[in-house]
C-alpha cells in the first residue's frame, strides 16, 4: 500500500492562518435579530419608565442598523418621556426634547412639549431671536443636536443666510461624527 505524503506547511504560515482564522471569528457580526432584541429591550425599559436604559437600548439598535425606523421612533418617544420627567431641570429636559425631535422631526407631541418648556423659560418659541439664542446656547454647551434643532426652528420662522450657513456646517459636523 502506498503511503500518502502530506506536505507540511512551515510553522510561520500555519501561525498566520490561525491568527487570520481567529481574527475573523472575533469580529462582531450583528444580525437583524440583534437589532430587534435591543429594540425590544428598549421597549421593556420604556414600559418600566427606565428612560436612560430605554434610550441606551434604542441607540444600540441604531448602532447596528442606523436605518432602523422603529428604533428611531421608539428613541424619540423615550427621549420625549424622559424630557417630561426632567421638566424641573429645564436644561436637561430641553436636551431630551431636542434629541427626540432629531430622531423624529414630525413628532408633534415633542414639538409641543418643547414649546411649553421654552415658554416656561420666559422665551417665545415663535420668535426668531429666542430660537437663535437657544441654538447658540446649545452650541456653547457642545450640544450639536440641540443647536441643529433650534437653528432649524429659527429658520422656519425667518430665513437668514448666516443661520443657514451655521446649520449647513453643523449638519456636516454631525454627519462626520457618525462615521
Amino acid at each position: 500500500m502506498k503511503s500518502l505524503h502530506i506536505k507540511s506547511l512551515p510553522i510561520f504560515t500555519m501561525l498566520i492562518c490561525l491568527v487570520v482564522l481567529f481574527s475573523v471569528q472575533a469580529l462582531p457580526v450583528f444580525s437583524n435579530e440583534e437589532r430587534v432584541w435591543y429594540n425590544n429591550e428598549g421597549i421593556s425599559a420604556l414600559n418600566a419608565q427606565d428612560f436612560p436604559l430605554a434610550i441606551s437600548m434604542f441607540e444600540q439598535a441604531l448602532r447596528i442598523d442606523s436605518s432602523y425606523a422603529l428604533a428611531k421612533e421608539n428613541l424619540s418617544i423615550a427621549c420625549n418621556n424622559y424630557g417630561i420627567r426632567l421638566q424641573n431641570n429645564p436644561k436637561k429636559a430641553i436636551t431630551q426634547f431636542h434629541k427626540s425631535m432629531y430622531f423624529n422631526p414630525n413628532n408633534t407631541t415633542t414639538r409641543h412639549n418643547l414649546e411649553l418648556l421654552i415658554i416656561a423659560l420666559h422665551k417665545n418659541p415663535k420668535a426668531f431671536k429666542d430660537r437663535l439664542k437657544l441654538a447658540d446656547d446649545a452650541l456653547k454647551e457642545h450640544d450639536r443636536i440641540g443647536a441643529l434643532i433650534e437653528y432649524q426652528q429659527a429658520l422656519a420662522i425667518e430665513e437668514n443666510s448666516a443661520v443657514r450657513s451655521k446649520l449647513k456646517e453643523l449638519n456636516r459636523q454631525i454627519v462626520a461624527s457618525h462615521r
